[in-house]
């Protein structure tokens, strides 16, 4: 009997135990859902904010930024990889315009500056800056054509003139010249007609 009312005092312990077990499952499951909830609500705010921010600067606005991001692993991440690329692409963006607001005013010694751009932006960046440099020769070679071309039309108006001057001076010298050839024919005609009238009084 002894042993029997202590198989029967032992079943009350083990109803409790597993009671308490359960309890303890309960709980952390409860607690799970809880951090899971918790956890997910996290989530889907930095992605309501990455959403919102992957508008802006599809909309033009190289401005945005995820600002504060606390976030760890995989999630925090993904915030720091967008900001970057906005980083780089704001960057280039910034340097290919200040580069071409020279060229339009046709001058080409702004170049992209290719340190820190990686990729297909460092190769976009080359290729307009051997453009600008293309560009900037030709204009060159074409101001110096325009240069020589100034100069030697500037030499022609000048020999012109001077052809001008001296072909005023040399009609002004056969102008001279013809009067005092006329003047010496009258001198002659003057003496011509006196020898004649000289001669008449003699007969």
């Amino acid at each position: 009997r002894a042993g029997g009312v202590g198989a029967w005092g032992a079943r009350p312990l083990l109803t409790h135990a597993g009671a308490g077990a359960t309890v303890l499952l309960v709980a952390l499951a409860v607690a799970g859902i809880v951090g899971a909830m918790y956890f997910q609500a996290r989530v889907d705010r930095v992605l309501n904010e990455m959403l919102t921010t992957c508008k802006a600067v599809s909309q033009g606005d190289f401005e945005a930024r995820i600002i504060g991001n606390q976030e760890a692993g995989s999630v925090g991440d993904l915030v720091w990889s967008l900001n970057e690329l906005i980083d780089r692409t704001d960057a280039f963006v910034r340097e290919a315009g200040a580069s071409m607001h020279y060229v339009s005013q046709n001058r080409y010694f702004r170049r992209i500056i290719e340190k820190g751009m990686l990729g297909s932006f460092r190769v976009a960046a080359q290729t307009m800056n051997q453009a600008t440099d293309a560009m900037g020769a030709k204009v060159a070679e074409f101001n110096d054509v325009m240069d020589k071309f100034e100069a030697a039309l500037q030499d022609m108006v000048t020999a012109a003139d001077t052809a001008a001057g001296q072909l005023n001076g040399t009609a002004s010298e056969m102008e001279r010249t013809a009067g005092l050839t006329s003047e010496k024919a009258g001198v002659v005609a003057s003496a011509a007609g006196d020898a004649s009238m000289n001669v008449q009084t003699c007969h």
